[in-house]
């Protein structure tokens, strides 16, 4: 687990941080392709709506493809385990750090796609604040104020160099808990 010597500010990132994105995603390229479609064309398309997915914009951009994937794969992996998709032992580190510390939630992506996800995991009792942006991450930090010290634990090595660039003061990390 992160060792913070007092009161902190922890901001995390969802996908890849605390939830196992390529998991779901794996899941649900399954899902797709058990009505038949391709899964080239699967990966294919899904990189035109990676950036905010959700699977309503992944079914329509299949659909000029002349798919029709039922409207039933919508409510099947809303049905998803979510909690599932959690790292292990992420929920007893949210729990102990949420006891002395203000963690955050930042995520970026599709909001109703994200809140989902969030929801379905139950982690959002851990967090002060829960944020779902379209935007740069670093847009966030621009506008709030958090007391010192102010963690940022983000699997993406992009975001975090440009992070540690403009935020000096902010301890940027990719992993909760050290590699044992």
């Amino acid at each position: 687990m992160l060792y913070i010597l007092s009161m902190a500010t922890i901001i995390f990132d969802f996908d890849d941080t605390l939830f196992d994105t390529k998991k779901l995603k794996g899941d649900i390229f399954k899902e797709i392709a058990s009505h038949g479609v391709n899964r080239t064309l699967i990966k294919k398309t899904y990189k035109e709506c990676r950036s905010a997915y959700c699977l309503s914009k992944h079914t329509q951009i299949l659909k000029k493809h002349d798919l029709l994937i039922p409207k039933s794969i919508h409510k099947k992996v809303a049905g998803y385990n979510f909690k599932s998709y959690l790292f292990p032992g992420i929920i007893n580190d949210l729990e102990k750090l949420s006891k002395k510390n203000y963690l955050i939630l930042l995520t970026k992506g599709d909001k109703k796609f994200q809140k989902t996800k969030i929801e379905g995991t139950n982690i959002s009792k851990y967090f002060k604040e829960v944020h779902v942006t379209q935007k740069n991450k670093e847009e966030f930090f621009k506008k709030t104020k958090y007391p010192h010290p102010i963690y940022f634990i983000n699997d993406k090595e992009s975001e975090n160099k440009i992070i540690k660039k403009l935020f000096p003061k902010i301890i940027v990390d990719k992993k909760i808990r050290e590699n044992k």
